[in-house]
C-alpha cells in the first residue's frame, strides 16, 4: 500500500540519516531528536485512482544511545482526498521501534547496505465523512536495502499482530472509500 511504503521508506531513510552523527564513543550521553515531517497537499495516484490529493505528516522522537543503538516512537497521518467524489481517506499509525547502532548496517559487498528494523504498533483507516474503516496491531521487522547515499532500494517486511501489516492489501478499502 502507497502509505505503508512511504512512511517505511521515510523512517529507513530518517534513521539512517540520524544513525551517521551517532557513532560516538562509550560514555557519550543518549541523544535525543524530536522530527516533524509535512509533506503536501501534493497531486498523486493511489490504489489505480489519478489525481487525488495526498498530505502526509509524520511527529517522533528518535533516541540514540551512546553505542549508535537507536529507538523512535510517533505517530504519523497520511490524509487522501478524490476532488472527484469530494470523498476523504485518513490513515492514522502510531508506533515504537528500534533501528540498529551501525548507521549502515552490514555491508553487501556491492556498495549496497542491508538494514534491520524492528517497529510495534496500532493503525487505523477511517473515511471523511463516515467513520472507521479498518484497525489493527501488529509488529513488523523489515530489512532495507540502500545505496550508499542512503538511498532505499528495497524493504522486505516481516509481519504479525491482529492485523499483520504486510498481508493485507488496503487498496479494495481505499478505492471503495475515494469512489
Amino acid at each position: 500500500m502507497h502509505a505503508k511504503a512511504l512512511t517505511l521508506a521515510g523512517l529507513c531513510a530518517l534513521a539512517a540519516a540520524l544513525a551517521l552523527p551517532a557513532s560516538g564513543a562509550a560514555g557519550t550521553p543518549p541523544t535525543v531528536q524530536t522530527v516533524h515531517f509535512t509533506s503536501g497537499p501534493y497531486t498523486t495516484s493511489v490504489c489505480g485512482i489519478d489525481n487525488v490529493v495526498e498530505t502526509d505528516k509524520q511527529d517522533g522522537v528518535f533516541k540514540t544511545d551512546a553505542n549508535g543503538q537507536m529507538s523512535m516512537g510517533g505517530l504519523g497521518e497520511e490524509t487522501i482526498t478524490n476532488p472527484a467524489t469530494g470523498k476523504t481517506v485518513r490513515y492514522h499509525q502510531t508506533g515504537s521501534g528500534t533501528a540498529p547502532s551501525s548507521p549502515v548496517g552490514n555491508p553487501n559487498g556491492d556498495g549496497t547496505y542491508t538494514v534491520h528494523f524492528a517497529l510495534s504498533g496500532m493503525f487505523k483507516y477511517s473515511s471523511l465523512p463516515g467513520g472507521p474503516l479498518l484497525s489493527g496491531s501488529g509488529h513488523f521487522a523489515l530489512d532495507a536495502v540502500l545505496d550508499s547515499s542512503f538511498n532505499v532500494i528495497s524493504i522486505q517486511v516481516h509481519s504479525g499482530g491482529s492485523t499483520p501489516f504486510n498481508n493485507t492489501d488496503n487498496c479494495p478499502l481505499i478505492v471503495s472509500a475515494l469512489t
